[in-house]
């Protein structure tokens, strides 16, 4: 079975994303920061309730696409800013969070990797290994008010 693993520090998927997601035959797994470890987390006034939205976000998904598995990266005292793909010989590293706002309103940019060299996809492999190593399966909690206010915040996270 392919297995793709993605790592993004905002996940909030455009339509075309999710789409894409529903329709694929591979297991997919996603990383995002637990909420302690969003760069948000504990912001001032709105911006407090972001890393909610985002874990909200990614309940939703994997509600629709039963080939994704959602993880939480957590460690102590470190925020997760991480963007990447792996899938068996293609790596993608970027700016791009694969978010509605990289879609749609911010100019990213993303180099890919596509290898048939084994050294190479190994070490591709040891680095997601590595994040996932860091990582547990999503729970689904989030603040309620997150609910209230996703909607409004959603084509700008």
């Amino acid at each position: 079975a392919v297995v793709s693993t993605q790592s993004t520090g905002y996940f909030n998927p455009s339509n075309r994303l999710t789409s894409a997601l529903q329709n694929t035959k591979a297991h997919v797994n996603v990383i995002i920061p637990s909420i302690k470890a969003n760069g948000f987390y504990k912001g001032a006034s709105v911006k407090g309730h972001v890393p909610d939205m985002y874990n909200l976000s990614a309940i939703r998904l994997a509600k629709k696409c039963p080939n994704v598995s959602v993880h939480e990266y957590s460690r102590d005292e470190w925020s997760f800013h991480g963007k990447g793909l792996w899938s068996d010989n293609c790596t993608i590293l970027g700016s791009s969070n694969f978010n509605r706002r990289s879609t749609l309103r911010d100019t990213e940019l993303g180099f890919g990797i596509v290898t048939e060299n084994e050294d190479l996809k190994e070490s591709f492999r040891a680095e997601r290994d590595h994040l996932m190593s860091f990582t547990d399966k999503l729970q689904s909690s989030y603040r309620s008010i997150s609910v209230l206010g996703f909607p409004v915040m959603r084509n700008f996270l």
